[in-house]
């Protein structure tokens, strides 16, 4: 959580805009403590919500890139990407950063801190899938093959 001096916090990332008040030297989430509640994961969901998000953040953990380059590589559309280049900027996932590279120096973007510490956290919750897949994959199966029955 992150705390705040005051003022409007509004998530809008992939879906409809939430706004909260937030008053001075209070959490996201209400409160004045650190807490860590899975229920309140509102604004990290709202980002990860929007389909290039990844991606985006896994081609500049590589190194800063272009837009062009990320427009070419991930093959995605410009009213997709910039609305979300946009966003990730406004969280503070990505920042504008200067490219040296010869003849084409130029700006380009570049992950933050706070968008590497933001990967770990998937990196975590992917661990999680690989080890439980099995059981996960079994529990769906099993759940679609009753209610399929029960369906006719």
């Amino acid at each position: 959580m992150k705390r705040h001096n005051g003022g409007l916090v509004t998530t809008k990332a992939g879906g409809p805009s939430v706004e909260t008040e937030i008053e001075a030297g209070e959490t996201t989430n209400g409160s004045t403590e650190r807490e860590s509640d899975p229920r309140r994961c509102d604004i990290v969901l709202a980002l990860l919500a929007r389909k290039w998000m990844i991606p985006i953040l896994m081609e500049l953990a590589r190194s800063p890139q272009r837009r062009q380059y990320l427009f070419v590589t991930l093959r995605v559309s410009s009213s997709r990407l910039d609305p979300t280049i946009q966003t990730m900027k406004q969280w503070g996932l990505i920042e504008l950063t200067w490219i040296p590279s010869g003849k084409t120096d130029g700006p380009g973007l570049g992950i933050t801190d706070l968008g590497r510490s933001l990967l770990t956290a998937l990196t975590t919750l992917s661990e999680w899938q690989n080890t439980n897949e099995t059981e996960l994959l079994a529990n769906s199966r099993e759940w679609i093959e009753t209610h399929q029955e029960h369906s006719g």
